[in-house]
């Protein structure tokens, strides 16, 4: 199945070293590996961050670690960066 990665692309340009950066957000868990397939296929690339709930029974690590970001296994969705295009 091809999965329109438009529908989560936002595109940004870093205001002092002109670089762009695609940022794809919100991906669904169950189309992250559509995605970077996709993404592979095109030669990019790419550093995935897992989005979702920080404060998970299962989750033993401490405090300020379960703030910072969230694990793979409790994640519900992704965000994708990827330099350039």
């Amino acid at each position: 199945m091809i999965m329109n990665m438009n529908a989560y692309k936002i595109v940004a340009r870093h205001p002092w070293t002109k670089t762009i950066w695609i940022r794809y957000k919100n991906v669904p868990m169950v189309n992250l590996t559509e995605a970077r397939r996709q993404l592979r296929a095109k030669g990019l690339k790419f550093r995935v961050r897992y989005r979702g709930t920080r404060t998970h029974v299962l989750d033993t690590r401490v405090h300020s670690a379960r703030m910072q970001d969230c694990l793979k296994q409790f994640a519900n969705r992704a965000t994708i960066y990827v330099q350039g295009e």
